[in-house]
């Protein structure tokens, strides 16, 4: 028994130091840092080859904006509204190239299965949400536009989307009973196949993009990840990066047009590598196919053809958001 238990140790040993020295071997120009769920899914084809790390706690890659010398990542996908006001805020080497994914952010009632005229059918502060990422993150600026009756008091965050499943497992946040998530996909859809104990407790009462729609009449649109590019990078490699963007162009298109080949590569990940999106392959299929609202492309993730023409400035303004990020802007 000891001796089986010695050599297992010995290869989870093994695995750990073989998989870091494959990743210490991408040069730093080459490697994605991206949370898990929607915005890593996008990467899918560069989880083989070690060039994606992920973040389950996302403001653990804020710090890396900054990075001096040769930065650790060529890339950076985080909420694009926080990446700028880091950059314009403290500086750094990055400029936002593109946004990626545009709404995939849902209200769940826990035992409450409707809203009535798109309020929330408690008593205003006695409702208790939770939500996920900081104040200044898009998801919370959003939802407090759509819903400015909610008290400070009664919107509580946890740091991920990632613990929002384990949120609505239990019902519970610190032992309080929540009435509401706001939650993101993947991570909706993998709660309620893989981690709820029963899904008819739960219900998406509102899809927070159609809100902001009918709310500012603007496009069925909300920009959260953004894909930043290092300018060292960038300048000192351009024909790698040409090359990049044709790349994640083709990868954006088969995420939202072919999902089964995305499903069939991360179904076949080694094990050591089958958790970097933070959902399976399975998980993401279902929800490209139809997610939790009924429609397909339930990341929202953002095409080419949507990505010339999406205006974030406006959305911005809308939030009361006036800072000039032009300086930071790669395109």
């Amino acid at each position: 028994m000891k001796k089986s238990i010695i050599f297992s140790l010995v290869l989870v040993a093994l695995c750990t130091t073989s998989c870091t020295s494959k990743y210490e071997e991408v040069p730093n120009y080459q490697r994605i840092g991206s949370p898990t769920g929607a915005p890593a899914v996008i990467f899918y084809d560069q989880v083989e080859n070690y060039h994606l790390t992920t973040y389950s706690t996302p403001s653990n890659l804020l710090a890396h904006f900054q990075d001096q010398g040769d930065p650790e990542y060529g890339v950076i996908v985080f909420d694009f509204q926080q990446g700028l006001s880091s950059l314009t805020t403290n500086g750094g080497d990055y400029k936002l190239a593109r946004i990626l994914t545009g709404g995939n952010l849902y209200l769940v009632g826990i035992d409450h299965d409707d809203v009535v005229n798109d309020q929330l059918p408690t008593d205003g502060d006695d409702s208790y949400v939770v939500g996920f990422g900081s104040e200044t993150s898009v998801p919370v600026r959003v939802f407090k536009y759509l819903y400015p009756e909610l008290g400070e008091a009664s919107l509580d965050l946890v740091s991920g989307a990632d613990q929002i499943p384990g949120i609505m497992s239990t019902k519970k946040n610190g032992g309080e009973y929540v009435d509401y998530v706001i939650a993101a996909e993947p991570s909706l859809t993998n709660a309620l196949t893989n981690v709820v104990e029963d899904p008819s407790d739960y219900h998406v009462v509102a899809t927070l993009k159609d809100l902001w729609a009918q709310a500012t009449e603007l496009a069925p649109v909300i920009p959260q990840a953004g894909l930043f590019v290092s300018q060292t990078y960038y300048n000192r490699y351009p024909e790698y990066y040409e090359d990049f963007f044709a790349q994640l162009e083709e990868s954006i298109d088969v995420v939202i047009n072919d999902p089964a080949l995305v499903r069939d590569t991360m179904n076949n990940y080694p094990e050591e590598l089958a958790d970097t999106i933070g959902v399976g392959g399975d998980i993401v299929y279902k929800v490209q196919t139809k997610a939790s609202n009924g429609e397909p492309n339930g990341l929202a993730v953002v095409s080419a053809q949507e990505s010339e023409s999406l205006d974030f400035t406006t959305f911005l303004t809308t939030l009361g958001i006036d800072d000039d990020f032009s300086h930071y802007l790669m395109f």
